[in-house]
């Protein structure tokens, strides 16, 4: 019988078209902005507004490899690079087994990293990512929606 539960033998990590053989465990988040409406004579909301979604928190965690950090396989921009980098275009979590996204963002950002090292273990560290969208998974693609305009053509 064919299993369907995804886990950490299931999942590679994906970044730039390149499978990272780096990271122990990748978590992310959605979080949309709501707004209760609150209206006179009533104790309750009357509506609950939905305005916006937040940049996406990607946060990927491994051992300490040498030649192998965040600058080399992450994706982090040295301090020199920092305004004429390029942001990574995608960055996705894949199901090995089905072939499917378990989770796909676009125009991602190494916003940070912490490294350590402690006797009797290995050197572990961890890198947060802020994506701009949470592009999509196994139920398919998410988009902005038409007609939303574009940053630098105004369209």
């Amino acid at each position: 019988m064919a299993q369907n539960i995804v886990h950490g033998s299931r999942a590679t990590l994906i970044i730039d078209g390149n499978v990272v053989g780096l990271f122990t465990q990748v978590s992310w988040g959605v979080q949309r902005e709501i707004t209760p409406a609150y209206i006179l004579g009533r104790t309750t909301p009357a509506e609950l507004t939905r305005i916006s979604q937040n940049a996406i928190s990607v946060q990927a965690s491994g051992f300490r490899i040498m030649n192998a950090g965040v600058f080399q396989v992450a994706g982090m921009p040295k301090l020199q690079d920092l305004f004429t980098a390029n942001a990574i275009a995608s960055m996705e979590v894949h199901d090995r087994i089905t072939g499917l996204p378990v989770a796909t963002f676009t125009n991602v950002e190494v916003e940070g990293f912490s490294s350590s090292v402690a006797a009797r273990s290995p050197s572990e560290f961890s890198v947060n990512f802020l994506a701009q969208m949470f592009a999509g998974d196994e139920s398919g693609s998410q988009q902005e929606a038409s007609g939303s305009p574009d940053l630098l053509s105004g369209t």
